[in-house]
Order: C-alpha cells, then structure tokens, then sequence
C-alpha cells in the first residue's frame, strides 16, 4: 500500500504548485490538472502578487546598496566619520603616550624625593642625637661650674 501511495495514485494527496504564493485549494494526484485548468486565474493573480511584492523588494534593496555605495565612496559620510575617527584615536594615544611618560618621570622624581627625604630623616635623626648628647655635655659642664662656684665663693 505504501508502495502505491508513493507513486502515481490518483488518490493521493498532493501540494498544488502555486501553494507557496498562496493557493489554499487541497487537490488529489487525479485532480491537479484539472485544478490547475480551473485556477489559471487565481493563479496568475497570485503570481502577480508575488512579482509585484518581489519589485517591491528588489527596489528596497537597490536603494540600501545605493545609500551604502555612497557612504562608502571617496569623501562618502561612513569614510569621513572613520578616517575622522582614526585621527582621533591617534591623537588620543599620542596623549596617552605622553601622559604615560610623564607619569613615568614623575614616578622616578617621587622616588628620588622619597629617598632625599630618607636621607634628611637619617641627617635630622644624627642631628638630634647630636644636640641630645651637646645638651647632656651642657648641663654636666653646668654643674660643674656651678659647684665650682660654690666653692670659690666666700662664705659667710
């Protein structure tokens, strides 16, 4: 049965050739001819129909290439705002270039800072022990000179 139903059984269901532009009438193997004699009309309006939606579509598409041609030719809106953009971003990372450099320099001048600072902090830290141990030698040599006095003081 499948066999029979698979080949040329005019019973058998069949798609009829202007279904995809629309035509809904459901016809057997037996019958297609016949509809197709009887539909000419339908048919040629469907196909019509679908020519005139398919001009419709070519048009719109010739229009989207001809505004992408011209975006794109010498001196087009898309080349200039590219070429506009590149020179931007050059410019922008001739900036960051120098921006990085001078960051760069100002990093070894910080470190060079903090190390003079060290330096200084070291120097004030043995100039304070300095005036501590100056200061100590100043009260000892207070003392002696005041007992001293003392003792060369006459008393009374």
């Amino acid at each position: 049965m499948r066999a029979h139903c698979a080949g040329p059984c005019p019973a058998r269901p069949v798609e009829c050739p202007f279904a995809h532009l629309g035509c809904t009438v459901a016809v057997t193997q037996g019958e297609r001819d016949s509809h197709m004699e009887k539909n000419t009309a339908l048919h040629l309006s469907l196909l019509a129909t679908a020519t005139a939606a398919l001009g419709r579509a070519a048009e719109s598409q010739a229009l989207i290439v001809a505004e992408h041609a011209a975006l794109l030719r010498p001196g087009g809106k898309l080349l200039a705002a590219v070429a506009a953009a590149a020179a931007a971003a050059a410019a922008a990372s001739e900036r960051a270039d120098k921006a990085e450099r001078a960051s760069a320099s100002a990093e070894r001048e910080a470190r060079s800072a903090q190390g003079d600072a060290r330096g200084a902090e070291a120097e004030a830290a043995k100039a304070a022990e300095e005036l501590r141990r100056l200061r100590s030698d100043f009260v000892a040599f207070r003392v002696t000179v005041t007992k001293e006095l003392e003792l060369d003081r006459p008393r009374r």
